[in-house]
């Protein structure tokens, strides 16, 4: 039987890597001083077991100017006192299996968000004259005795480089890569794109210099062809280098596009001594929805600019964006798409995505959604909404056979009490999941049902096969009272029912009025005019789906802003930036809903004034109420009881799995 191409190996200059499937340069933010620790090192080893051919460690600064650092808790490769850190990582990593890669890179003007705030030092950019990066700083301030505190974001000017310091800069990209093979990288991921000093010499955005440096392709392509040239010098031809670039910066003409990295890149990095190219995009500041895509994108969205580059090239082209369907990758590697799958959040989300794809057990594969919750003030330290153990390797408890088998009754069919569930079996405990509705999913049943966030039915449809796999007894349909426990007689229970949208606004008993659980659900009809009155993140997709279904909506928002705190960077960029205003949906910010009447909703706007948005529905989507009936109902009257996710409190998905995963140990 032929063997998918997926997994036959691939040269990368003198390395040959045993299939096609590489865990992506990932940024984690968990070193100190610039050197790994060990939640650093252990999230690295999960990737590393997991199966990948490769394991890219994420982001090393090379410049040792404490100015120079874009986040906080990044890994150094700047000096030698790094040299024995890196080295436990790259060997941590080799004893798996897979090849060890180091990512290098210099941030120029994007350490506006760290480097700059930490030592007012301004960032080395390319010209003085580029657009500056927003960082968000906070401030104090006192006034008639009182404290008040506000982050605010203020642009952040940069200083216009020397030739002396390009030569600099070429240095430290070529020390850095030696420092890795010292340390005993297998290769090493140069890294142009994205947010990087090199990516702004290269982008006609940004490059607006009139030496060599500047102008034509050939002077903005000088400096990354000589750190290559460079770093030749110091390697070796033999060490094999991998350049990231950006396929497209998502900016239109004004930045660098496909066709320009066919014609005018890839040919000259290739003849500077690159290996391989990897293709990623966007910009940090302009669009990092592009660097990162949310699920709003589809799935491979970036596997046009691999096809595209393989006809430039005869170097293997590496691929990322969405690629988190197994079936979706082998097909694309099949087809020639690309040479290499590069996967970062898809392997985030389950570690050992690689290997099941190898063992051809796809459906156990806990796929990406793409929510963007690692990139979310929530997800620090805790980095994936699906994976609970994710950067937690050393804290969470094994999942292991428990010391004495119970009879446990899971009531909630959410993310919390699947999660629950499938710990629990899977410790060798007897269990029953019993969930009210017809099918299983809570609150993800909701989300799923818009096209705009469809994807959370991929989780929902993994959880649910998992626990049938593992035989868990799931009655649907089922509502849990005190006469079922008695009859059931559980040793333990698991308390996992949800949470209720809330009703808390004047006029939300009148015949106008839906939830937004209703309306997605289609449980009710919406008419024509539609107001949703907002209060959770949810309200902004709520009402663009609908005004894609041909309603006039509007939106009413008591905050100033739509926001990144509830979206999150990744859904709220595109969303507040294009998406939102696209879809036609009217957005009233720092505006109150005073009632709801018969006719529509009375609001008051920021100067005071009071008036009526005439609606045929009334969409609510507020804060939601914890389901706490069931536990207190109980709680005196069976000797074990756990509440978890929302019917403690409401909060996401995140935290609903990893109070499931707890839970599951705990027993």
């Amino acid at each position: 039987m032929k063997k998918e191409r997926a997994f036959t190996p691939i040269a990368i200059g003198s390395m040959t890597l045993d299939h096609r499937i590489v865990m992506a340069p990932t940024v984690h933010e968990m070193c100190y001083d610039g050197l790994p620790t060990d939640s650093h090192i252990a999230i690295n080893e999960s990737y590393a077991k997991g199966g990948a051919s490769m394991v890219c460690v994420g982001g090393a600064n090379i410049d040792p100017d404490p100015a120079a650092e874009i986040f906080p808790g990044v890994l150094s490769i700047a000096d030698d006192r790094c040299l024995f850190g890196l080295w436990r990582l790259a060997e941590t990593i080799k004893i798996q299996g897979p090849k060890a890669c180091a990512q290098i890179y210099h941030a120029g003007r994007g350490v506006a968000r760290y480097g700059y705030q930490r030592t007012g030092q301004l960032p080395l950019g390319v010209s003085s004259k580029l657009p500056y990066m927003g960082a968000a700083f906070y401030e104090f301030s006192k006034e008639g005795g009182k404290w008040s505190f506000a982050q605010v974001v203020k642009p952040t000017p940069v200083r216009e480089m020397t030739k002396q310091e390009i030569e600099r800069v070429i240095q430290l990209h070529a020390l850095a890569v030696l420092r890795a093979k010292r340390a005993g990288f297998d290769a090493v991921n140069i890294h142009f794109a994205n947010v990087t000093l090199i990516m702004d010499f290269m982008s006609p955005h940004t490059n607006v210099r009139s030496d060599e440096y500047g102008g034509s392709w050939e002077n903005r392509m000088r400096m990354p062809c000589e750190i290559l040239q460079a770093t030749r010098a110091a390697v070796g031809k033999d060490y094999p280098l991998i350049v990231r670039i950006p396929a497209d910066q998502g900016i239109g003409e004004a930045g660098i596009q496909v066709d320009d990295v066919v014609k005018e890149m890839v040919p000259r990095l290739e003849e500077a001594g690159a290996d391989a190219i990897d293709l990623s995009a966007g910009i940090l500041d302009l669009s990092p929805h592009y660097i990162i895509p949310p699920m709003y994108m589809p799935r491979g969205c970036y596997l046009h600019y691999g096809e595209a580059v393989k006809k430039a090239t005869k170097l293997p082209v590496l691929v990322a964006g969405r690629l988190c369907d197994p079936k979706l990758i082998i097909k694309a590697l099949e087809d020639g798409r690309c040479d290499i799958a590069a996967l970062s959040r898809p392997i985030m989300a389950d570690t050992a995505m690689p290997r099941k794809m190898l063992e051809g057990r796809y459906d156990d594969v806990r796929m990406c959604v793409a929510c963007g919750y690692c990139m979310t003030p929530a997800a620090w330290g805790r980095m994936c909404a699906l994976n609970p153990e994710l950067s937690r390797e050393l804290l969470l408890p094994k999942i292991e056979q428990a010391e004495k088998t119970k009879k446990v009754l899971v009531v909630g069919g959410g993310p919390a009490g699947m999660e629950a569930a499938r710990v629990l079996t899977m410790r060798g405990h007897q269990v029953t999941l019993c969930e009210r509705e017809g099918e299983l999913g809570g609150l993800l049943r909701v989300m799923s049902a818009s096209p705009l966030t469809r994807e959370w039915r991929t989780f929902t449809r993994w959880h649910a096969t998992q626990i049938e796999k593992l035989g868990v007894e799931v009655r649907l349909n089922t509502e849990v009272t005190r006469a079922l426990l008695e009859e059931m007689k559980p040793d333990a229970v698991v308390v996992a029912t949800g949470s209720s949208p809330s009703k808390e606004v004047e006029g939300a008993d009148l015949p106008i009025v839906a939830t937004e659980d209703d309306v997605l659900l289609k449980r009710v009809e919406v008419g024509n005019r539609v107001v949703v009155v907002g209060g959770t993140f949810w309200d902004v997709e709520t009402a663009m789906k609908l005004a894609k279904d041909g309603k006039d909506v509007s939106l009413v928002r008591e905050t100033e802003t739509v926001g990144m705190e509830g979206l999150g960077l990744l859904k709220g960029f595109p969303i507040s930036t294009k998406m939102l205003s696209e879809s036609g949906a009217k957005l009233l910010l720092s505006t109150q809903v005073e009632r709801i009447e018969e006719k529509g909703v009375r609001i008051v706007d920021a100067s005071g004034v009071s008036s009526l948005l005439e609606a045929d529905t009334a969409v609510l989507s507020l804060a939601r109420i914890p389901n706490k009936e069931l536990y207190e109902a109980i709680r005196d009257h069976v000797s074990e009881v756990h509440a978890i996710g929302d019917c403690v409190k409401p909060n996401n998905v995140a935290e609903a799995v990893y109070q499931g995963r707890l839970a599951g140990t705990r027993i």
